[in-house]
């Protein structure tokens, strides 16, 4: 009876043993890597050690989008009142640009300034459309991560330690360590950090 009991627990050990699956993780990284563009090469690339990071959650994009806009702005700000101000400096600056271009129109002395004027407000027009433009896209994002809830994962991480042999260096071995995220599903590499 014992040597069947035995005979029992090693076969299974050896089934539990054989038929255990390597971590997907190893694939995905082998793919992303040998993978230039659309065309694949072969790096002969072996991964050696995979270390689980943490999440990225909806709280984590949003504290770095409103850091953004603390770097932006130098300070926390309501966005849609920062929009709407913005919105009205621009609405003054071409009444100042049409006032002056009518000034430019009629010739004479105030031609010049009046042409140097039109072209100051215009760059300043500029430059605040492209500050609103920035602002709303910040704004539509924040949202976006806001409406998520804090808690979702977007992205899992984890590291990866693997040796390449390098065709560039007449085939020499290289060892990388990188850090990948992947997509909340934990089934693509979606990029590097």
């Amino acid at each position: 009876m014992k040597k069947i009991f035995y005979s029992f627990a090693i076969a299974m050990s050896i089934v539990s043993l054989t038929s255990c699956s390597s971590d997907p993780r190893k694939e995905m990284v082998s793919e992303y890597e040998q993978t230039i563009f659309d065309t694949k090469i072969d790096l002969s690339l072996s991964v050696k050690e995979i270390v689980d990071g943490n999440p990225i959650t909806a709280k984590d994009s949003l504290n770095y989008y409103k850091g953004k806009l603390v770097k932006l702005w130098g300070s926390e700000i309501n966005i849609e009142n920062k929009i709407e101000e913005l919105n009205g400096i621009v609405a003054q600056c071409q009444d100042v640009i049409d006032q002056w271009s009518n000034l430019k129109s009629s010739g004479g002395s105030m031609y010049y300034t009046a042409s140097s004027k039109v072209m100051e407000y215009e760059m300043k027009k500029v430059e605040l459309e492209s500050n609103l433009n920035v602002l709303s896209i910040l704004n539509d994002v924040i949202t976006k991560y806001e409406s998520m809830g804090e808690d979702k994962v977007l992205h899992n991480t984890f590291t990866a330690t693997y040796t390449i042999k390098n065709p560039l260096l007449n085939g020499a071995t290289q060892e990388l360590t990188h850090t990948y995220y992947t997509n909340s599903e934990n089934t693509k590499i979606v990029g590097t950090l």
